[in-house]
């Protein structure tokens, strides 16, 4: 990540902090002192920035964008200026040369030098903010680091507004290289002790705080380590039995669970979440350091909505076979005596006999599209990989008629992954849809929708029926696929509504255009197609 290089940055510029400060201790000459002391005030007028900017980087605010990093890169810029030209006009501060106690430079007071106090307060300020809210918002292992971190800035400023204030043993001399120390040995620890400079660690705490479904993290003997808020509503003690408890202990038929499951393996579980009960998927994720394992992190999802739609589901599955059965067994049976009973009346050319003979046929054709409906929306259970040239020549057997030609416009390689029989009843269906609403001579075309890709091809996303008929209205689109929805006297109003129950059983969705004949064209998208 960017705010280790941010990080890198700031320790380089920390201890070259430190050196020029010791340097213009050990060098003899006035002129090498002088020296020493510019690099480090222009070092020690740095140094806030880059604390700033890593500060902000670590925290994911944009560097770029951020407002507080813009005003104090602005305001670095002049301050730098003022320190690159202060040995001819003095405009930051003037430096005077002391032999007692010790050789060493003082620094005076000058109207950048004022600003400069400030900029350096106000940048350190800042960027411990960042950190020190960042930490807060994690749970584990918070205090700790956030009162070191702190303490290791305050004590770090406390040499050097010492020195602009004169509370230090020499007055002339600026202590603010002791609070460097006391800054690096505090951000040291901090970074390797706790994991500063990882995300990593913060951000599963974050993570950890923030997810609403419960999360517990094991170690290798099954006793709890971490959780996170929402984990107190399965187990509702469970701040006061604190970490380090043995999960089993906490929640014995969860803790039988997990100890069941391997990695990736999910099972379901109902428990009690205050006074009612609640449906969860749980799933387990080894944590691993160097290939060995350290511990177990358990995943708890709910369900519970999406299980009281199952049930929903299953009802309505149940009443619709109950249904079926009464339309197949108790409403042909006297359909079929009545067919049998007018097949044997004399006169069988009489036009009353003949309009009853219709209505008998007209409704056997309901019935059979009702049971078709019945059961044309259940969800595809085990989908085959077919040759879906096949599936519509021999969806085209079955409605073949004078005056009709169709144009396959699929290669034989083409496969679709889907359930043979009600794939070939989607295709029944719309040539019959096309036969039924239009004069001959029909042209039926089926063909593959195909989309361009990033690489410049062509990737198939579905196929599409079109004729040459007269089409689809606009403004009766959205009615056409309506159980019971029909232009024509004689059809029974299921046929589309039995092609739209069918695709979205496969996932997929129908839509219908104009074709470029100026007839209907009904596009089958997100469907699994190969070519």
């Amino acid at each position: 990540m960017r705010s280790k290089r941010w990080f890198g940055v700031l320790m380089i510029s920390l201890v070259l902090w430190s050196l020029t400060a010791a340097g213009e201790l050990v060098l003899s000459g006035r002129t090498g002192q002088l020296a020493m002391k510019h690099l480090f005030l222009i070092v020690g007028t740095t140094i806030p920035l880059v604390w700033v900017v890593y500060t902000a980087d670590y925290t994911y605010r944009s560097i770029r964008t951020n407002s507080v990093v813009r005003l104090a890169a602005i305001i670095y810029i002049p301050l730098i200026l003022t320190l690159v030209t202060n040995p001819f006009y003095e405009f930051y501060a003037p430096l005077t040369p002391h032999e007692t106690p010790f050789t060493h430079i003082e620094i005076g007071v000058g109207p950048a030098r004022i600003v400069a106090i400030a900029y350096v307060i106000g940048n350190m300020a800042v960027g411990t903010y960042y950190l020190g809210h960042l930490f807060e918002r994690g749970r584990s292992q918070v205090s700790r680091p956030v009162a070191i971190l702190v303490g290791a800035v305050l004590l770090g400023l406390v040499p050097f507004l010492g020195s602009v204030f004169g509370f230090v043993p020499v007055e002339t001399y600026d202590h603010t290289s002791l609070g460097v120390v006391v800054f690096l040995f505090g951000v040291s620890y901090v970074v390797f002790r706790h994991g500063f400079y990882h995300i990593s660690p913060i951000a599963r705490d974050i993570i950890l705080e923030e997810a609403k479904d419960p999360i517990f993290v094991l170690n290798n003997n099954s006793r709890l380590v971490d959780h996170n808020t929402a984990a107190a509503e399965i187990v509702p003690d469970l701040h006061a039995s604190g970490t380090r408890a043995l999960f089993s202990e906490l929640h014995t038929e969860l803790a039988a669970v997990v100890d069941e499951l391997e990695p990736d393996q999910k099972r379901e579980i109902m428990l009690p979440v205050g006074e009612e009960s609640r449906y969860f998927s749980v799933q387990i994720s080894e944590v691993t350091v160097n290939a060995e394992k350290i511990g177990t992190v358990v995943f708890l999802r709910d369900i519970t909505k999406r299980r009281t739609r199952e049930k929903q589901l299953e009802r309505q599955n149940e009443k619709l076979d109950d249904f079926a059965g009464v339309v197949s067994h108790d409403l042909r049976n006297p359909l079929n005596a009545a067919q049998l009973r007018l097949n044997l009346v004399d006169g069988g050319d009489d036009e009353h006999v003949v309009s009853a003979q219709q209505s008998l046929n007209r409704m056997e054709m309901i019935i059979e599209d009702i049971l078709t409906l019945s059961r044309a929306g259940e969800t595809v259970e085990d989908p085959e990989q077919i040759r879906l040239a096949d599936v519509i020549r021999k969806g085209w057997d079955t409605v073949t008629t004078d005056g009709v030609d169709i144009k396959l416009q699929v290669t034989e390689s083409v496969t679709i992954r889907a359930d043979r029989a009600r794939l070939q009843r989607v295709f029944e269906n719309l040539f019959r849809n096309a036969v039924d609403h239009n004069r001959a001579p029909v042209k039926i075309r089926v063909g593959l929708i195909e989309d361009a890709d990033e690489t410049g091809g062509t990737t198939v996303s579905g196929f599409y029926v079109a004729d040459n008929g007269g089409g689809i209205p606009e403004d009766k689109r959205d009615d056409i696929f309506d159980h019971g929805y029909s232009s024509s006297d004689e059809g029974t109003g299921f046929g589309l509504s039995i092609v739209a129950d069918i695709v979205d059983a496969h996932d997929g969705d129908i839509g219908v255009t104009e074709s470029d004949d100026g007839g209907a064209r009904f596009n089958i998208t997100g469907v699994t197609i190969s070519s």
